[in-house]
């Protein structure tokens, strides 16, 4: 009998390399008068992710790695609207479509002393109690400056260096009348901080109610920090100040 030579394999021509999906949940985690960090949902792909280009109003400003899902873009201007995109990209070098767009405004720089810095607080809702303001969780000491809620006062503190600090709170869990609240239902959290010299607040707005702390290293002992909780309908707790030490 013959040698029998079966017919080469012959590459699946019916195979097709698909794009990645879109990324999805792209939202905002911090937001400042010059700079934010947006963060999005895992893309899929059936030969594996690259990485995630980010765009700004239509023009790309980054890359992130597959596996980070976050960007930082700085040198914004304040109380202007920016709106971010991301796609990603396989290792193929296929393209997904770009995500949903995120609008994000940057925030004013705010003047004013601690005391009249915290007047928005008047502004809330009377269908609505705002929030108690957060409470610190680190067994760390600092000197306090409270400002008390309807229901009694809250405290915070942080831990510093000469040029780093680190502020940490835990979460609310109650309004100001008392009735309870959900973790769903925060928005997130407002820092401001100036030198002890100066009446010039900077802000940076956390916008991730799952994030517990704050931290910096590029500013003086002497700062003082207010912090205040937000929720999802604007209804600010009262601003608790701390400075360092």
């Amino acid at each position: 009998m013959d040698d029998y030579d079966p017919p080469p394999i012959e590459d699946n021509q019916d195979y097709v390399d698909l794009p990645p999906s879109a990324p999805k949940a792209l939202q905002l985690d911090i937001i400042s008068s010059d700079g934010v960090v947006i963060s999005w949902g895992a893309a899929t792909d059936d030969v594996g992710l690259s990485r995630y280009e980010v765009r700004r109003n239509g023009i790309t400003i980054g890359t992130s790695t597959a596996q980070k899902r976050s960007f930082e873009d700085t040198g914004l201007k304040a109380n202007t609207y920016y709106t971010y995109t991301v796609r990603a990209i396989d290792i193929a070098g296929n393209r997904s479509n770009f995500s949903d767009a995120l609008i994000a405004k940057t925030t004013n720089t705010t003047s004013g002393s601690a005391s009249s810095s915290s007047s928005k607080i008047s502004t809330n809702s009377s269908s609505q109690s705002s929030i108690s303001s957060p409470s610190h969780n680190s067994s760390s000491s600092s000197s306090i400056a409270n400002q008390s809620s309807s229901t009694g006062s809250s405290t915070a503190s942080s831990t510093s260096s000469k040029n780093s600090v680190r502020i940490e709170w835990t979460t609310p869990s109650i309004r100001e009348n008392g009735e309870y609240l959900e973790l769903h239902e925060i928005g997130g959290y407002e820092i401001r901080y100036r030198p002890s010299n100066s009446t010039v607040y900077l802000q940076e707005v956390i916008m991730n109610n799952n994030i517990t702390y704050y931290e910096r290293d590029d500013i003086t002992k002497d700062t003082i920090f207010q912090i205040a909780v937000f929720d999802t309908n604007g209804l600010y707790s009262r601003f608790i100040q701390l400075t360092p030490q």
